[in-house]
């Protein structure tokens, strides 16, 4: 038994983590890659925040779907030496309009997930900085 506990306590010195086999941490680590401090969450929080997420993306999915559509049609269209230049503003405005109206429902689902859940809105921006302006980061 000294064995043991000599051996436990070395790795757990060590930094390696001595659980259980089969055993799962009651807390989950969240980092992030801009410098922000490691945030643990526990397992039930981060379950219900990506059922929201799963929530929010299957009753997007038909204007998501709806949006792509567009765009590959204003693809085939733009390649077509047939495609009139009214024809082309027109679908490039519709497409704009409905990702306008995307990025709406976004913002708007971000904030209240983010307020529902503050544990993990830890960013200036409580997470919402790419659906207010359509970007997803920087570019170049």
């Amino acid at each position: 038994m000294k064995k043991f506990l000599v051996a436990t306590l070395v790795l757990a010195l060590a930094g390696w983590d001595v659980v259980q086999i089969g055993a799962k941490p009651a807390m989950t680590p969240l980092s992030y890659d801009d410098g922000q401090p490691q945030v643990m969450i526990d397992e039930q929080t981060l379950d219900a925040y990506h059922d929201e997420m799963a929530r929010f993306y299957s009753n997007s999915a038909d204007l998501r779907h709806e949006i792509w559509g567009k765009v590959h049609l204003f693809a085939t269209l733009l390649t077509n030496p047939e495609t009139s230049k009214a024809e082309i503003l027109a679908i490039q405005q519709e497409i704009q309009v409905m990702t306008n109206e995307l990025q709406s429902k976004e913002l708007s689902f971000r904030w209240d997930l983010n307020s529902q859940f503050p544990g993990l809105a830890t960013d200036k921006y409580r997470g919402c900085l790419g659906a207010a302006t359509g970007t997803r980061g920087p570019g170049r």
